[in-house]
């Protein structure tokens, strides 16, 4: 009887791992073809807002371009947005609207596109300048600060009226901007 019980035992053991392997490397596939689905309509978006773009923006300027929404989608893998969408959606139609409607540049569209890595830590003010330019950098950085104003607090209403009006100074794209996200 032990005899018989140690075999079932083993059996099971080995069933239950060959189950467990196959479950982890169906798993494996299923998120494979999902990222590559994920990647074809994020590609998908991409081109609509190059097509968007075509008399606005330079080959140097698809390629910084190109270069921010590989950082962004590699920061926001399998994030997705409350409609189901994957987050960088939400970048690449705000770049869309102000390339077609407003005819901001390829430094402007890459900024949109980058415009929540520093308050999400990803990358920091003085790599985005490194890496994608000082103006870049600067609309970013302007970005962050109009993100970070709170219009409901009363007490603090003035201040944020000073910051906002200093940045529509020092660039007005940041206004724009925030009106093409809203």
């Amino acid at each position: 009887m032990l005899l018989f019980l140690n075999k079932t035992k083993r059996m099971f053991g080995r069933l239950l791992k060959s189950t467990i392997f196959t479950a982890k490397r169906n798993y494996i596939a299923m998120n494979t073809v999902e990222k590559v689905s994920e990647l074809k309509l994020i590609s998908n978006r991409y081109r609509g807002l190059l097509r968007a773009g075509r008399g606005v923006l330079s080959n140097e300027e698809q390629k910084l371009l190109r270069q921010a929404l590989n950082s962004t989608i590699k920061f926001y893998e399998g994030k997705t947005l409350p409609s189901g969408d994957p987050h960088v959606f939400l970048y690449i139609d705000v770049a869309r609207i102000c390339v077609e409607s407003i005819g901001l540049g390829g430094s402007t569209l890459a900024a949109v596109i980058l415009q929540d890595s520093i308050v999400n830590k990803h990358l920091s003010l003085i790599e985005i300048q490194k890496t994608y330019g000082t103006m870049v950098g600067q609309i970013v950085d302007g970005l962050t600060k109009v993100s970070a104003i709170e219009p409901k607090d009363p007490k603090e209403q003035g201040e944020n009226l000073r910051k906002l009006i200093l940045t529509l100074a020092q660039d007005a794209r940041v206004i724009l901007i925030k009106l093409a996200e809203r």
